[in-house]
């Protein structure tokens, strides 16, 4: 398990909730409550900072307060602006993204969401924003488009190794929608492509694989290696 971690879900402007954990944590409980900022319209600042609120928030509930801090920070910022946050580099032994990845062209009609998923930067910025706070052998573990994976490869090439990729599939007979791509630090091992991962079978129920990790807290293949 990692002593310290960096949990990062940015918004288009590569700004977001950076939550960096200290030392190593117990498997979250599902927090209480309905908080959520699905549907909020608010100035970005004000989401930013309710992002925030809601990090701390959730530390709170699963009792890592004194163990986790909230920032709201540039991923792509230079390192003196994290180091000002108390993110030094080479401080962590995991980084976790969740960077806004779809296409501008296809943005959604909700501001919120508009401003988590949509993709104004390249992946490449946050991926070495991670590489500079990871020390060596610590992990990566980011979610993109799965059409996209050729972009996230070429951004960890330099600085990672180890990558593994899990596809993510809607349905059996439907391509991967999504990629979880997870990478060490200074490794030169080759890449390893798993086995597929089903959210829904074919009359579009959640699978038994889903169920367990959505309701149970069961881990993912890409969490063993």
């Amino acid at each position: 398990m990692p002593r310290s971690a960096v949990v990062w879900s940015c918004d288009s402007r590569g700004e977001g909730t950076a939550s960096a954990t200290t030392p190593s944590c117990s498997r979250p409980r599902r927090p209480p409550g309905p908080a959520s900022m699905r549907s909020i319209s608010a100035p970005a600042w004000a989401l930013r900072a309710l992002r925030s609120a809601l990090a701390r928030d959730n530390a709170v509930r699963n009792r890592l307060a004194d163990r986790a801090r909230s920032l709201v920070l540039d991923a792509t910022a230079p390192a003196r602006s994290f180091a000002a946050a108390g993110c030094t580099a080479g401080s962590a032994d995991r980084v976790l993204m969740n960077p806004p990845f779809n296409a501008p062209q296809h943005p959604s009609p909700q501001s919120a969401r508009r401003l988590a998923h949509v993709a104004a930067k390249d992946v490449a910025a946050w991926v070495r924003s991670a590489a500079r706070l990871l020390r060596p052998k610590g992990v990566v573990t980011l979610i993109w488009r799965a059409d996209g994976l050729a972009q996230v490869l070429d951004a960890l090439d330099r600085d990672f190794g180890a990558v593994a990729v899990l596809p993510v599939h809607a349905r059996p007979d439907a391509a991967a929608v999504r990629v979880l791509v997870r990478a060490v630090k200074s490794s030169r091992s080759p890449l390893a492509l798993l086995p597929g991962f089903l959210l829904a079978d074919a009359a579009g129920r959640p699978t038994a694989e889903a169920e367990a990790v959505l309701r149970e807290h069961a881990t993912l293949s890409l969490a063993d290696l």
